[in-house]
């Protein structure tokens, strides 16, 4: 049995397909199987996919006869394929360095305690060039940043996503059958409330090592997030599901200044995005604040408090272009 299973769970990636394969294969662990899973492609996914048919670490190659609609679906479906006790979900626009399966299952394997690995991550073009870093910064440099796993999830994960591509975790199959369901439901945040789900355990570990071993693909038709105001405004909705379901799963054990921090950023946000762009009608803002009263009280004074921050960042540009346009005519200050 291998100690890894990696799972490549595909949709009309061709382009990168091979690439990402092939960095899968070139890893110096070799203890692991690999699942190459296709959600109906349409390119020529199947002629790239079918070229490592005979590869005897290739384990399983599953076509979907139709489009699944939803990649969790089939991160599910490569986890009940899996014979590995560590699943790595490779996503197929992403690469790797050779060393990852070697440093994060290395992990794991050394200290069973650990429930999820993880590490830096480069950000890369469509055309492989390097365009930026997904690190975290908590830790100084080198540094292995090592904490209790659930303590991870009511103090990190609450107030943001930890995770921002599977492309650089490995985890403990056993840690997926813990994972709430309504992480499907999700369009934006599933990923955010599954990774939150596998980590938490009270008995258990969180590793973040340092160094970018992934290469997290930023390309048009990427699974990364983006989009229209619409699009934002159903992230923030889906944050907060995430908030108050790591809130419930916690026994509501996370601290006053944990959830004052999250209300502080929240309502921020909600309030200066309605002033700006009117992205929220006034009763959708009283049912927002319903909704943040159900995490924390704390909400009825956080209201209060934001509404006066709105209103001085409101001051500040009104000054910085009632400024600017005394600087476009002319007009000075002088002093004699």
């Amino acid at each position: 049995m291998p100690e890894v299973s990696v799972i490549v769970p595909n949709y009309n990636h061709a382009r990168f397909l091979r690439q990402r394969i092939d960095s899968v294969l070139a890893q110096t662990f070799t203890d692991f199987e690999l699942i190459i899973l296709d959600d109906c492609s349409t390119d020529n996914s199947r002629d790239v996919i079918e070229s490592y048919r005979q590869h005897p670490r290739v384990t399983h190659i599953v076509y979907n006869e139709q489009n699944s609609g939803s990649t969790f679906k089939q991160w599910e479906k490569g986890i009940g394929l899996a014979a590995g006790n560590l699943i790595w979900i490779a996503e197929s626009d992403d690469y790797a360095d050779p060393e990852l399966l070697e440093v994060l299952a290395g992990i794991c394997v050394k200290d069973t305690s650990v429930v999820l690995a993880c590490c830096g991550s480069n950000l890369a073009d469509a055309d492989g060039q390097i365009i930026g870093k997904a690190v975290r910064g908590m830790t100084e440099a080198g540094q292995m940043y090592v904490n209790n796993s659930a303590d991870e999830c009511r103090l990190v994960f609450f107030l943001q996503p930890a995770i921002p591509n599977a492309s650089a975790v490995v985890f403990r199959k056993e840690r997926f059958y813990t994972v709430d369901e309504s992480f499907r439901e999700y369009k934006i945040c599933g990923d955010w409330q599954f990774w939150a789900d596998v980590c938490f355990d009270w008995k258990g570990k969180f590793v973040y090592f340092p160094q970018c071993l992934n290469y997290f693909r930023q390309a048009g038709n990427s699974v990364s997030r983006g989009g229209s105001l619409e699009r934002y405004k159903l992230f923030l909705h889906e944050k907060l599901q995430v908030a108050m379901h790591i809130n419930k799963k916690s026994g509501q054990t996370i601290g006053g200044l944990t959830k004052w921090k999250f209300l502080n950023d929240y309502l921020f946000t909600i309030l200066l995005e309605t002033s700006r762009q009117k992205m929220y009608t006034a009763s959708e803002v009283i049912v927002i604040i319903g909704r943040l009263c159900r995490l924390s009280l704390l909400t009825l004074v956080m209201v209060w408090v934001v509404l006066f921050r709105v209103v001085l960042t409101a001051i500040s540009k009104l000054g910085k272009l009632f400024f600017k346009k005394i600087k476009d005519r002319g007009y000075g200050i002088m002093i004699t």
